[in-house]
C-alpha cells in the first residue's frame, strides 16, 4: 500500500579494494600471482557481463570495487582470497544503445572517472579548455557539434582495469595524469613496467594490450 520500492543487495562486509590494497601495503605482503589473477578473473567476468548488457561503467576504481565475504570458502584453493568483487557505483554510468555505440561527452567538463584511472581519450576531453558559448545542460549522450566530442566507452572501461591491475600488483597508481608528458604515463603506453619476478612476462603483455593508445586495439572484458 505505501508502495514504496525497496533494493536488496549483497553484504559487502569485507571492506573495499582500495583499503584492502592500502593494507597489504603496509604489512610489505605483495599480491601473490594466484590472488593477482583471482581478482583479475572476477573484475573482467563482473565487466564482460556489465558490457553485454550494453552497460558502459565509465568509473571503475579501487574505490568501486567492494569485497563481500565467499559463499563457499571451503570450495577455494590453498592460497586463495576469501572473497568476492563487487563492482558498486553507477552513477557514471551509461547504457549504450545499441550495444557499443559511442559516448558523447562535453568538453571541458569533468563527466567520468578518477584522474589515476581514466584513459587519454576521456583524459583529452576532460582536460581540453571549456568552448566559450558551451550550453551549461545537456542530456545524456547528447552530440552537439563543437561542444562535444565521442569516445568508445568499453575500451575505456577496460583500461580503468588495466590501471586496477596496475595497482594490484605495484602498489602504486600508474601515473597522476593520462596525458602524455606526465611521469608514468609515457612508459605504460611504452609498454615499461615495474620489475617483479613474482609475475611473468605474460602479466606485462596483458598489461601492454590494455593500455594500447588505439581504443580499437585493447583487448575486451572477455
Amino acid at each position: 500500500e505505501l508502495q514504496n520500492l525497496v533494493f536488496v543487495q549483497d553484504l559487502c562486509d569485507q571492506g573495499d579494494l582500495y583499503h584492502f590494497v592500502k593494507a597489504r601495503k603496509r604489512a610489505g605482503q605483495p599480491l601473490t600471482l594466484p590472488e593477482l589473477e583471482q581478482l583479475k578473473g572476477q573484475l573482467c567476468a563482473g565487466l564482460a557481463c556489465m558490457h553485454a548488457a550494453g552497460v558502459a561503467h565509465l568509473d571503475i576504481s579501487l574505490e568501486n570495487v567492494m569485497l563481500a565475504a565467499h559463499p563457499n570458502p571451503g570450495a577455494l584453493a590453498p592460497g586463495m582470497l576469501p572473497f568476492v568483487v563487487k563492482l558498486i557505483d553507477f552513477g557514471q554510468s551509461r547504457v549504450m544503445q545499441p550495444v557499443g555505440a559511442a559516448l558523447s561527452m562535453k568538453i571541458g567538463f569533468w563527466s567520468c572517472g578518477k584522474a589515476t584511472a581514466i584513459s587519454p581519450q576521456v583524459a583529452d576531453i576532460q582536460y581540453a579548455p571549456r568552448p566559450p558559448g558551451a550550453p551549461p545542460a545537456m542530456a545524456p549522450n547528447q552530440h552537439v557539434p563543437g561542444f562535444t566530442m565521442t569516445i568508445q566507452p568499453f575500451p575505456a572501461d577496460v583500461w580503468s582495469v588495466g590501471c586496477v591491475l596496475y595497482v594490484l600488483a605495484y602498489f602504486t597508481h600508474p601515473y597522476n595524469m593520462a596525458v602524455p608528458g606526465y611521469p608514468g604515463f609515457d612508459a605504460i603506453v611504452a609498454g615499461q613496467f615495474p620489475a617483479n619476478p613474482a609475475y611473468p612476462p605474460a602479466f606485462h603483455t596483458l598489461l601492454s594490450a590494455i593500455f594500447r593508445n588505439d581504443p580499437a586495439q585493447r583487448p575486451t572484458a572477455q
